[in-house]
């Protein structure tokens, strides 16, 4: 810290500290370990005298280095403490000149280092939810409008490359190493952040399409290692980490990350509960002064693979008659199920996120019984309002299709999407595809549908094409080289 003081370059050591502090903070939070407030409060202490040296011009000038989410911690002491040098250290570390560029609407993201700048936002919203300064909550809103929707970002949810903000709308000349796993992890705290706040299903849209594509697509389903950067551009390839002579700051956010993906699946409301994200889950709690459990299922024949549990049902209907049959071939919708435990008869209301993948209306029933649809479309949420009792099912199916999406800033050039899955196509090249990119059948055919007891979701191979080639899921690329974007010549 003396070393930044005076001028002198040191790599980033409060996005470091800041690590430390929320894990303290979090085995504070679950825990109720005051032994672990007491140690943030002490090195609060030494910050509160280490900064009070400093002029604001000063201040400012140390936080134009990377300061991590120092700003989060300090929100999160102040709203365990109430203590004033707390609320101080906010102040502090109140990044102004940021902060206020975002909220003149400038674009202060392209060509910076994203992984700076998200952490700051995130602390900006816990300052906003422990004071209740609208500013703070000003500042949040500013920076997503900023980062995401007036950038737009390539099919896996991202807008940065190489860890810097790409300019907006204008990406295609920079498909590079690719988005970074830190960036994609925090971005998706942020999307919760907002989706709690506001309840807009776009935000969750946003995670999920971040979550398939990025965290899945991030780590190597056989050794579990962490991909730093996961390339978009023609012939990328997954660098993988090792267990012992790698340690980027991407393996620390991954044990960080996997620990906290189940408390964004489902969000309790006053009115019940509501199914933000649709992956196999449980859920215990106490609503409404009852014990309540909601189990989420996906079918085994009409699902995600590797997502899914093993199927036995898919494996004993390849022999025995009297199961149900199964598909004749790869369904074009995925179907969950959804198992209502009450201790008590009880009234609410369960709401369910319709993606932004969904085509066409849902099909959702009640202990076998069709719901009205009335308005129910894709980014929107249906709601069941009942008197539920102990073992009420749903079941939800919503339908897919094979999609195509235009590169920002390059017509004509475009990704495939399998519902929310981005497609990999296995090629080391940029390849020239030929057809209507509203009708992506007339370029890709179903490939290697079927395995032992399950479907394979995303698996295509190219129509009439000299040297022809797979897809598959990005998720599923391992070694291989890949490609994701392709251009179209339409007749």
């Amino acid at each position: 810290m003396d070393r930044i003081a005076s001028g002198k370059f040191v790599w980033a050591p409060h996005y470091t500290i800041h690590k430390l502090l929320m894990g303290l903070y979090e085995i504070y939070a679950i825990t109720d370990n005051e032994h672990a407030v007491h140690l943030i409060s002490g090195i609060a202490a030494w910050f509160y005298r280490w900064t009070g040296q400093f002029s604001q011009e000063q201040m400012d000038d140390l936080l134009d280095l990377e300061t991590g989410g120092m700003l989060e911690a300090w929100a999160d002491l102040y709203g365990i403490t109430g203590d004033e040098k707390h609320l101080e250290l906010i102040r502090r570390y109140d990044r102004r000149r940021f902060f206020d560029a975002l909220m003149e609407g400038k674009d202060v993201l392209t060509n910076k280092h994203a992984n700076t700048q998200i952490p700051e936002i995130l602390g900006a919203a816990r300052v906003w939810e422990v004071t209740g300064d609208e500013r703070y909550r000003k500042i949040v809103e500013a920076f997503w409008a900023t980062a995401v929707t007036n950038r737009g970002y390539v099919a896996t949810g991202a807008g940065d490359n190489g860890e810097l903000w790409m300019p907006a709308n204008e990406m295609a000349a920079r498909l590079g190493v690719g988005q970074e796993h830190c960036c994609n992890y925090n971005m998706m705290r942020l999307a919760q952040v907002l989706l709690r706040w506001t309840g807009d299903p776009i935000y969750a849209d946003y995670w999920e399409r971040r979550f398939m594509n990025g965290v899945l697509a991030h780590q190597h389903g056989d050794t579990g290692m962490i991909s730093y950067f996961l390339g978009a551009a023609a012939g990328s390839k997954k660098t993988w980490g090792s267990p012992t002579q790698h340690f980027w700051c991407c393996h620390g956010t991954l044990m960080q990350a996997n620990a906290s993906y189940e408390s964004q699946i489902f969000m309790e409301e006053e009115s019940g509960i509501t199914v933000c994200q649709w992956l196999p889950s449980e859920l215990h709690c106490d609503h409404g002064g009852s014990a309540l459990s909601i189990r989420l299922e996906q079918d085994g024949q009409h699902g995600i693979y590797p997502l899914n549990n093993w199927s036995v049902e898919g494996m004993t209907a390849i022999t025995k008659v009297s199961i149900p049959s199964i598909p004749v071939q790869r369904p074009d919708s995925f179907i969950y199920k959804i198992t209502v435990k009450v201790e008590k008869v009880s009234t609410f209301t369960l709401k369910l996120r319709l993606p932004w993948w969904l085509k066409g209306h849902p099909k959702i029933s009640v202990n076998g019984v069709e719901q009205a649809q009335g308005v129910a479309e894709a980014s929107s949420f249906f709601q069941l309002t009942r008197e539920w009792l102990s073992g009420d099912t749903i079941t939800i199916e919503f339908s897919k299709a094979l999609t195509a999406e235009p590169l920002p800033g390059e017509p004509g050039t475009y990704a495939f999407l399998d519902g929310p899955i981005v497609l990999a196509g296995l090629t080391s090249e940029e390849r020239v595809l030929s057809g209507d990119p509203s009708r992506p059948d007339t370029m890709l055919a179903p490939d290697r549908e079927r395995n032992h007891g399950w479907w394979n979701p995303g698996y295509y191979r190219t129509k009439a094409v000299d040297r022809g080639f797979r897809f598959i899921p990005l998720y599923e690329v391992k070694d291989e080289s890949y490609s994701i974007y392709f251009p179209i010549q339409t007749s």
